[in-house]
């Protein structure tokens, strides 16, 4: 490994690398392209940076290995072998070989025995009605198909808020109570009015005097009160 790449590896500069070496008597030549070997490169590794001992020295390894020779190819020379004349004889025979040619075949013709009237062309028409009856009868299919897939519409309530509604609820409550209330103090007041008119009203005299006199109190009574409270009075005391 060379000592500018350690340095870069270790983050430092050269120089500090060379320092350290010249403490402990090791001199390089040639500067940061010096080559150093495993001893150099473990002693600064252990000196500057200990825990990465072990990934650069795997590096170191494998630089230092070297590469696996490939066998040298031996290739045979080629010999150009002299080709051999052709005689006249040869040439002779090969011309005539050549010259042979196969007989012809002559074949026979076509014969016409006779006529065959097609018939009119109606498989076009056939296929244009079967081709419309199968339209209309996909048709209502798809009709039937499309109604099936048409969404449902939902009519959805609109939300409402939990504690909105808790309050509502709260507030009819409060009012129904209010209500009631004032509906017991009336009441009350009502028959606070009765009781005072009753306990105001005149109490009633012992029967003392014989009858003729009970006759004629009795007929005294019988005359109607002119004012309210006296009219009130007496529908009380019937």
């Amino acid at each position: 490994m060379r000592l500018g790449q350690l340095a870069r590896k270790l983050s430092v500069r050269p120089s500090q690398l060379v320092d350290m070496l010249a403490k402990h008597q090791q001199f390089l030549e040639d500067g940061s392209n010096a080559k150093l070997s495993d001893d150099l490169v473990k002693q600064i590794v252990l000196y500057f940076a200990p825990e990465r001992l072990t990934e650069i020295m795997i590096v170191q390894t494998q630089e230092t290995e070297p590469e696996p020779q490939q066998p040298e190819v031996v290739i045979p020379p080629v010999v150009v072998q002299p080709q051999a004349e052709v005689t006249t004889e040869t040439k002779s025979e090969v011309e005539n070989s050549e010259t042979i040619r196969a007989p012809k075949v002559e074949l026979a013709g076509l014969k016409v025995l006779g006529k065959i009237e097609l018939p009119t062309p109606r498989k076009k028409e056939e296929a244009k009605v079967e081709g419309e009856t199968t339209e209309a009868e996909q048709k209502p299919k798809r009709e039937q198909k499309d109604k099936r897939r048409k969404p449902i519409e939902r009519t959805e309530k609109p939300w409402r808020n939990p504690i909105a509604l808790q309050r509502e609820k709260e507030e009819r409550e409060k009012e129904e109570r209010r209500k009631q209330l004032l509906e017991e103090q009336k009441e009350r007041k009502r028959l606070n009015y009765l009781n005072k008119i009753k306990n105001n009203a005149p109490i009633k005299a012992a029967r003392i005097y014989d009858e003729p006199v009970e006759v004629e109190a009795t007929k005294a009574t019988t005359q109607q009160p002119r004012t309210w409270l006296g009219r009130f009075l007496r529908w009380l005391n019937t």
